[in-house]
């Protein structure tokens, strides 16, 4: 074979190889989501569907949440190297393990999610703040691996007044049932972390019951911020529209985060990293555009 047709030849091989590096390779991508039925579940399977049919190797793993998911990624021993995670619960895991933070890879923001905090002409709560006073009852999250726990946690180590109204994990519709009662059901409010335009069950209940329900306005004043390695705000605050048509909508004033889909250094090559992003660009987002 002539040299030059050698040189083309390896040449090729060699560009192969550069642009499909995990092509060779044996490592595989675990993806760590979040509850089965829940979001971030839905977002983790179609991400490794994603990854299957370029083919690359991938499995996908159910998780308890953000923080578990966190906890799975920092750990060395554990699979996990690609993970969801709300950026309040990012920042609660680096105040606790700050070193982590120079492996942590942000791969893509996966857009906002915003705090509904519901309660009831009987609650007496006027906005987030009154829930430092403590004397209003407790606030209701739906489960102990929900965006509402992460937030609850990540308000309460900011400003430890908030833990007078302790976080208690209960059914939201058989809440918002005790909230009509005289006393409020001794219930402060519940607490809920959506998308901003999605309309869920309680929510539905509020949208057709506005003279019982409202959310209550979180504003800046409420809650004391902090700041992700990149310098940008764990909180926004704006006002969000849910809703739809004249009537059934509400606004109401919020803070917001967002979900990040996360690796680490240590666990995922360069290599790797750049395979991924070349898939997440290619097959569009992973959530609804607008969201």
């Amino acid at each position: 074979m002539p040299s030059s047709i050698l040189r083309r030849a390896l040449t090729a091989i060699a560009l192969l190889v550069f642009i499909f590096p995990a092509l060779a390779a044996a490592q595989e991508y675990v993806v760590s989501s979040g509850v089965k039925g829940g979001n971030y579940h839905s977002i983790g399977a179609r991400l490794t569907v994603m990854l299957l049919q370029e083919p690359l190797k991938a499995r996908h793993e159910a998780s308890a949440g953000s923080l578990d998911n966190l906890n799975r990624l920092g750990d060395s021993d554990h699979p996990a190297n690609v993970v969801i995670a709300q950026a309040d619960a990012v920042r609660y895991y680096l105040d606790e393990h700050p070193a982590f933070a120079e492996e942590m890879v942000v791969l893509d923001d996966l857009g906002r999610e915003c705090v509904a905090l519901i309660t009831s002409a009987k609650t007496g709560i006027s906005s987030a703040a009154d829930l430092r006073t403590g004397t209003r009852g407790a606030l209701i999250i739906p489960s102990a691996a929900s965006g509402a726990a992460v937030t609850y946690e990540y308000m309460s180590r900011m400003d430890p007044a908030y833990r007078k109204s302790p976080a208690v994990v209960a059914n939201p519709i058989e809440t918002m049932l005790k909230m009509r009662l005289p006393d409020g059901g001794q219930i402060a409010a519940l607490m809920m972390v959506k998308q901003p335009r999605t309309i869920t069950p309680e929510l539905d209940i509020v949208l057709a019951n506005q003279d019982t329900f409202k959310a209550a306005p979180i504003r800046p004043a409420d809650v004391k911020n902090g700041k992700l390695p990149d310098g940008s705000p764990v909180y926004t605050f704006e006002t969000v529209r849910t809703g739809f048509g004249v009537d059934y909508h509400i606004e109401f004033e919020t803070m917001c985060t967002r979900a990040m889909l996360l690796t680490s250094s240590a666990k995922l090559d360069q290599a790797m990293r750049r395979d991924l992003s070349l898939v997440l660009l290619q097959s569009g987002r992973l959530i609804a555009p607008g969201r």
